[in-house]
């Protein structure tokens, strides 16, 4: 197959792009610059909402569109980028799909679709997001599911916490466990914008990666992905002093404006279709995170 990523050089695009390049021809458009040092990549510098500033080539068969403004802080303080790259970016990427004659797109959207919600959330829940970042996503799923009526086919998954080895942790401003991680590294010490009871669903980027190019999903369809499981930020921190052997100091302060305070994925959707098999719990998978930084 010939494949298209967008923000392939982001976080979850990198793990993405290693996996499908073993057997694929795998094209990378991104605004940062990024070496993949494997023949079957092809990288193109460019933004999305700069679409006609670049070329792409013609013969693409399958589209993952995972780049996007993805902090829901940067969200808050800035709304236009939100605007720009998130609704304005896929727009673009639906119109070079239509143009091309894409067969399918599989984009990756975001549990902040939902708003607040108690207990674990399903795929029929109605979306009642809270911050603009959840508005952008939610707005761009209705954009990719249009495609259907010209014949191309979706997968949508809404993704829950995604955490794992190759985070930026220079960016203090999205993902909760790099976020800590990095603060660790750098002050000694970590703080907390929140309840310690708040809770997030935690997926290790291993396992979201082999989901996201599985291809006996079921097209034309929206999958929530996320472990099923509840990890309150005082687990998280508890845990992370465990594996670190680090007594740290928390300080809690007032949490970020259109924040949630709990989020966690009802998968019995995906599970039915695949038998969803998680390699990596918490435990495991923040071990391997925390074991990648310490090399």
């Amino acid at each position: 197959m010939t494949i298209l990523i967008t923000g392939g050089a982001g976080f979850i695009g990198k793990h993405l792009v290693n996996k499908l390049s073993k057997n694929n021809k795998v094209y990378v458009i991104d605004k940062k610059k990024f070496n993949f040092k494997n023949k079957n990549v092809k990288f193109i510098l460019g933004d999305i909402t700069k679409i006609n500033s670049f070329k792409i080539p013609s013969k693409i068969e399958t589209i993952y569109h995972l780049a996007a403004q993805t902090s829901a802080q940067i969200s808050e303080e800035n709304p236009d980028k939100d605007v720009k790259t998130n609704i304005m970016g896929t727009y673009n990427i639906c119109k070079f799909a239509i143009k091309k004659k894409i067969k399918q797109i599989i984009f990756t959207s975001s549990m902040a679709v939902y708003g607040e919600v108690e207990n674990k959330i399903s795929e029929n829940k109605e979306c009642n997001p809270k911050s603009m970042y959840g508005m952008s996503k939610l707005f761009c799923e209705k954009l990719i599911k249009n495609l259907s009526y010209n014949k191309i086919n979706f997968k949508i998954f809404r993704l829950f916490n995604v955490y794992g080895p190759g985070q930026d942790l220079k960016n203090f401003k999205q993902g909760m466990v790099s976020i800590y991680l990095a603060q660790l590294i750098k002050f000694k010490n970590i703080i907390v914008k929140g309840s310690l009871d708040r809770y997030r669903d935690f997926i290790y980027i291993d396992d979201v990666v082999n989901i996201l190019t599985k291809s006996n999903i079921i097209q034309n369809e929206i999958y929530n992905l996320g472990s099923g499981k509840k990890t309150t930020v005082r687990e998280l921190l508890k845990l992370i002093k465990k594996i670190t052997n680090t007594n740290f100091k928390i300080i809690v302060k007032k949490n970020t404006q259109g924040d949630i305070f709990g989020s966690c994925a009802d998968v019995s959707k995906l599970n039915k279709i695949m038998n969803l098999d998680l390699k990596y719990n918490i435990k495991s998978g923040l071990f391997r995170t925390i074991k990648s930084i310490t090399k």
